[in-house]
């Protein structure tokens, strides 16, 4: 069965917002694909008929492709954004030069290493959903034949029929994940994308932090109901394995949290951030108001 990605509350950064119509071309080709199944699975047993409706399908796939550049443009974005709000921080936080080219240049084969993973994910998915079409056409043209031998009418609009049903209710899948569900290939896409993107600003801010001399991080608090990150928000995060808190509480280590890297995204489409926390720092600044205040 196809899955829908997990969602959860919170604003969409600038850049997710350009990523839009890239996962609308992605909902628009599996649309498309679905229909051109649904036209010619009848009449697979024509070569000349299946070749061109596999044509027409790798144009629709190829015309996906390049939308990467699109996804990668608004990933730097993002990323850059992110650096610069981080440093604006940092700067408030702790007076420290501004990083130079060096860290600038490991900032970015960080992001180069996440966009190019992006682009791999995303050129699979595309693959599978060509193989997808293949084995749709193959599986038509093998049940007709069979149900022809035994004689039965109308087999080849009876079997194209079975098999676009479970295709319209499926869609078609681009990948399988180790729970066995499927994703959709536009869910896929929106998935990889939008991950990517996150872990790209998570990325960047780790960096600007650790280039300020800061080593723990605090979770953003969302007011998320989603049962994965709601327990997360507002945690400390080591972002080295020697960070302590200095009294402030427990510093979690990125390897206790869930994720692939223990830091946000916690999970696909996971909106949450980090903000950087020096110890001390911030419970005296709120002592300070209070008394201002008073």
């Amino acid at each position: 069965m196809a899955t829908d990605p997990i969602r959860e509350g919170g604003e969409d950064l600038p850049e997710e917002r350009e990523l839009r119509n890239i996962l609308a071309a992605y909902a628009f080709a599996e649309r498309a694909i679905l229909a051109e199944l649904r036209a010619t699975l009848g009449q697979a047993g024509d070569r000349q008929v299946r070749a061109e409706s596999l044509r027409t399908i790798d144009s629709l796939l190829e015309r996906l492709r390049r939308t990467d550049a699109a996804a990668e443009q608004a990933i730097r974005r993002a990323a850059d954004r992110s650096e610069a709000n981080t440093g604006r921080l940092v700067q408030a936080i702790v007076s420290t030069p501004e990083p130079g080219a060096a860290f600038s240049r490991v900032n970015q084969r960080a992001v180069d290493e996440l966009v190019a993973s992006m682009k791999d994910k995303l050129a699979e998915g595309r693959r599978r959903i060509g193989r997808e079409a293949k084995d749709a056409y193959a599986r038509a043209g093998r049940q007709a034949t069979l149900q022809g031998l035994l004689g039965r009418k109308g087999s080849r609009r009876a079997v194209s029929g079975n098999i676009m049903e479970r295709l319209s209710r499926q869609g078609i899948s681009s990948f399988t994940d180790k729970a066995g569900k499927r994703w959709r290939l536009q869910h896929y896409a929106e998935m990889v994308a939008r991950t990517t993107l996150r872990e790209a600003v998570t990325a960047a801010a780790v960096g600007r932090m650790l280039s300020g001399g800061i080593t723990i991080a605090r979770v953003s608090r969302n007011g998320t109901r989603c049962p994965i990150c709601a327990p997360l928000e507002g945690r400390l995060v080591g972002l080295t394995e020697s960070a302590g808190a200095g009294g402030l509480g427990r510093v979690w280590q990125p390897g206790e949290l869930p994720g692939l890297t223990g830091l946000p995204p916690f999970h696909p489409n996971c909106k949450h951030s980090i903000v950087p926390e020096v110890v001390g720092i911030n419970e005296v600044r709120g002592e300070l108001a209070i008394e201002a205040a008073a």
